[in-house]
């Protein structure tokens, strides 16, 4: 049971961090252009 949690972590934190950090970056690339109009 403990492995099973542990193997869910360690495939699901990588994902829900580079979903996250991809957003972020989606969100200020958008900021960016609008202040450049």
């Amino acid at each position: 049971m403990l492995e099973d949690i542990k193997m869910v972590l360690a495939l699901g934190v990588p994902l829900v961090l580079g979903i996250y950090l991809i957003s972020l970056l989606r969100h200020d690339s958008a900021r960016k252009k609008r202040k450049a109009k």
